[in-house]
């Protein structure tokens, strides 16, 4: 564990400096400008430059549309309630019936989170200041627009982070956690381990699931504003998708001790098949990260082969059909799963294979 953090932490220095001198960058030309503009509240300009800033190209423009969006539909709200000139009880209330709606809407898109903290503050500082109502929504949307287009403009220039890049490096990461998880399922079925780090491990796969959908969607937004192309992440993802599926299978029929019977018979092949695929795990990790062919895996071809002809005797064994119908059916679905399993590896290697530098192998 403590060298797999150790080989991570180059990666992680060079990602958070880089996210850190983006970040200065934002903040210092937003200042700057803020204040050769004399903008009566130029400090949003910096605030929204920082909120704005993500760690990709992609998270960073659909930041900065998503504050541009929301500040236009709440500066639109508060202008019109400002207008008014309401004050006392009668501002509150009017206040009141201004956010409503903008909540409702934050509520169905988070385009519009702030929408209703831009009308808040547009109301009570104008109520607080000798701004006009007209001169607030203004300066307000400026001051967003510029926080915003430099926020997009420093991501895009300025060490720039491609979310497909940062994608692909979380799809091999996740193919490293399955490598883990394969070998802790080994070890339940022939050792007769326990499951506790499998629950640990899950967790962790769990989370670089949802970090790299996450970057999926960013990687969308930078197509959408064609500064990448659409043709390899999508099908990256959706492979590792399904190899993910696969491995919950595997690990529903490896969950529990296994009948005597089945462990026996069923063990040597289990012994060479595992090992063989966690291994081939890494190695398309590898290929993923570093865009490599992926080359081809005796190994793990005469290991599949080995563990067909285990089942197909399990199958013809007599004994077998003395055990219980839900232990049956945990070896039959563990035999499923290690084929869904061998197609989608396939199908992950042939897709490596198309975007390795034109260099196809084909896949075993």
């Amino acid at each position: 564990m403590i060298e797999q953090v150790r080989d991570y932490i180059p990666a992680i220095r060079s990602s958070g400096l880089r996210y850190a001198v983006r970040v200065a960058v934002a903040g210092l030309v937003s200042y700057f400008l803020a204040v050769s503009l004399s903008l009566p509240q130029g400090y949003w300009a910096v605030i929204t430059a920082i909120v704005v800033m993500q760690n990709t190209v992609g998270g960073s423009l659909a930041a900065a549309l998503d504050r541009l969006t929301g500040t236009l539909l709440g500066a639109a709200v508060g202008f019109g309630v400002a207008v008014l000139h309401l004050d006392g009880y009668a501002a509150g209330l009017a206040l009141a019936i201004a956010l409503a709606p903008l909540a409702y809407a934050a509520s169905v898109s988070s385009r519009f989170r702030v929408a209703p903290m831009t009308a808040a503050i547009m109301l009570i500082g104008v109520g607080e200041s000798a701004l006009d109502p007209v001169d607030a929504a203004i300066g307000r949307v400026l001051e967003i627009l510029l926080g915003s287009s430099i926020g997009a403009t420093v991501a895009l220039f300025v060490l720039p982070a491609r979310a497909e890049f940062a994608l692909t490096q979380k799809l091999a990461e996740l193919l490293r956690l399955f490598s883990e998880a394969i070998e802790i399922d080994r070890k339940a079925i022939c050792e007769g381990g326990d499951k506790d780090d499998k629950l640990l491990l899950n967790r962790r796969i769990r989370r670089a699931s949802a970090q790299a959908e996450m970057l999926a969607g960013e990687a969308k937004q930078e197509i959408s504003a064609h500064l990448a192309a659409d043709i390899e992440t999508g099908p990256l993802l959706r492979t590792v998708r399904r190899l993910r599926t696969n491995l919950l299978l595997i690990g529903r029929a490896t969950a529990g001790a296994w009948p005597d019977h089945a462990r026996q018979e069923l063990s040597p092949a289990i012994n060479l098949l595992f090992p063989a695929l966690s291994a081939h795990l890494l190695v398309l990790a590898e290929a993923m990260e570093h865009r490599r062919p992926v080359p081809p895996n005796e190994a793990l071809r005469n290991a599949l082969q080995g563990f067909d002809a285990t089942i197909q005797k399990f199958r013809a064994n007599p004994a077998s059909d003395e055990m219980a119908a839900d232990e049956t059916s945990r070896v039959f679905a563990l035999a499923f799963a290690v084929d869904q399993f061998r197609r989608d590896t396939r199908d992950l290697t042939n897709r490596l294979n198309e975007r390795a530098d034109g260099h196809i192998v084909p896949a075993s």
